[in-house]
């Protein structure tokens, strides 16, 4: 599940943008900071492109686009992931991430026919990528089995010196792992920081490019953020 951070929510809604030195120059290495982990990096980013509203929205219709998968667009890209250049394969392997699962069923015919085997190996990640992300979002849906109750019975039993916990006479998996939390694709975290800046700008020209990211596909992160910056600015009118 996909979330904008809290700290940038804050100071884009209630930091005094007045109080930011406006410098339109700086807007192409903000757009680069937005990809930040750092909330606080990200949030001073947010706050300084909100402080320069028309240079920032010109901008951001030039970089800021809806995700729409093109098969054409989609092809190119596929493409490219067999690519001598290391670069270009990487770049490709992350705007067909930014597709997320609008694209799942392009991607695993791609992956039927491609006879590149490093295309073949990139497509395979990225669809990993995509089970992973949905696998995530089925738990955070469906909860803590050990939390609903009513439907789950725990039994823990021991055999010898090792005990063994199973719910509902399933066992589980009680081996020690590392779990690494991949979180939202930069660009994915990205949009959502921008959105947050038109909505607070929120000219003519920052609605019509949010209602331009809301026109992508359906289930993108993205456009889901449009949609709802979209919603509370006709309800503040």
């Amino acid at each position: 599940m996909f979330r904008l951070p809290r700290l940038a929510v804050v100071v884009v809604l209630f930091a005094p943008v007045a109080s930011v030195a406006a410098d339109p120059a700086r807007i192409p290495a903000l757009w680069h900071e937005l990809l930040t982990q750092d909330e606080s990096a990200a949030a001073r980013a947010v706050l300084a492109l909100s402080a320069t509203p028309k240079e920032t929205t010109d901008f951001l219709r030039d970089n800021l686009l809806s995700l729409k998968a093109d098969k054409g667009q989609l092809a190119v890209l596929v493409r490219q992931l067999g690519d001598r250049d290391y670069h270009v394969r990487e770049a490709a392997q992350r705007e067909l991430l930014a597709f997320g699962r609008t694209i799942r069923s392009e991607l695993e015919a791609a992956r039927a026919t491609a006879q590149n085997l490093e295309a073949q190996d990139r497509i395979g990640r990225v669809l990993g990528r995509i089970r992973v992300a949905e696998e995530d979002e089925k738990a955070l849906a469906e909860g803590d089995p050990l939390l609903k109750g009513g439907n789950a019975y725990p039994q823990v039993s021991r055999v010898g010196n090792q005990w063994r916990i199973s719910i509902n006479g399933k066992p589980v998996d009680l081996t020690p792992r590392v779990v690494v939390v991949a979180g939202p694709p930069p660009m994915y975290l990205r949009a959502a920081r921008a959105i947050a800046v038109l909505e607070f700008i929120g000219t003519p020209d920052a609605v019509r490019l949010l209602h331009t990211v809301a026109d992508g596909e359906p289930a993108a992160p993205p456009t889901r953020r449009a949609r709802e910056a979209l919603a509370r600015l006709k309800g503040r009118r």
